[in-house]
Parts: structure tokens; C-alpha cells; sequence
């Protein structure tokens, strides 16, 4: 269930298909009118913001600060490799999908402590 919910979270935010939150946020930007879209897209920001939150604060709890760093360090070398097959002219949404489907399967790991432990629990049985 943790790892459905990141998989919401990290793809309803942005993803390569131009249908997410970021994307809305900016079409909202560019025409700057005040109305009941407006407040719409208020709350819409609160509860990303309140989801993001969580998902931070429960990996945080949950993972140790090696397990962390290894994450990022991940993230920072899919994000680079992102950057560098921009500039060779590769597949770059391609990437992108395999970067944010990485993500939500870390972060749902790191957010749900039974699925985790469940695989910890499978993989030290096989030995």
C-alpha cells in the first residue's frame, strides 16, 4: 500500500506525460487570474505539500541516515545521467519514467515498514 501511495505522490507531482501536478500549476501561472481555480489550486498545493511532508518524515524515521545518503546518491546519478543523455539526444522521457518508477519503489520502501520487512524476511530466507 506504501509503495502505491509513492507512486502517487512522485508521479501525480510530475511526470514526462504533461498531465500532473506541475504542469497544471504552471498553465495556472501563466494566465494569473484570481478565481475558483485559484483556490482550487490552494488546497490542491496544501495537500502535496502535507503528502510530500509525510513521505519525507516517515522515511526519515524509518530508514538510517547510510540507507538515506545511498538513496540520494542514487537519485543524484539518475538525475545526472538524465542531464547527460539530454546532451547526446537519447530517449530522454524514456529515462525520465525509468527515474520516477526508482523513486516511488524507494520511497514506498522507505515509507511502509511491513512491505519492507517482508522482503527482508523472504530474501533472508533464501540463504
Amino acid at each position: 500500500m506504501s509503495i502505491l501511495f509513492a507512486f502517487v505522490v512522485v508521479f501525480g507531482t510530475w511526470n514526462p506525460s504533461g498531465y500532473s501536478y506541475l504542469h497544471w500549476l504552471t498553465s495556472q501561472a501563466k494566465t494569473a487570474m484570481i478565481g475558483p481555480q485559484t483556490y482550487l489550486m490552494y488546497m490542491v498545493s496544501v495537500v502535496v505539500a502535507a503528502a510530500w511532508l509525510y513521505c519525507l518524515w516517515a522515511a526519515w524515521k524509518r530508514l538510517k541516515p547510510k540507507t538515506i545518503v545511498i538513496a540520494a546518491i542514487t537519485i543524484v546519478v539518475m538525475y545526472a545521467s538524465l542531464q547527460w543523455t539530454t546532451r547526446i539526444g537519447d530517449s530522454v522521457t524514456a529515462l525520465a519514467w525509468i527515474v520516477l518508477i526508482v523513486c516511488s519503489v524507494l520511497l514506498g520502501f522507505a515509507i511502509g515498514g511491513k512491505e519492507l520487512d517482508n522482503l527482508k524476511d523472504r530474501l533472508d530466507s533464501r540463504r
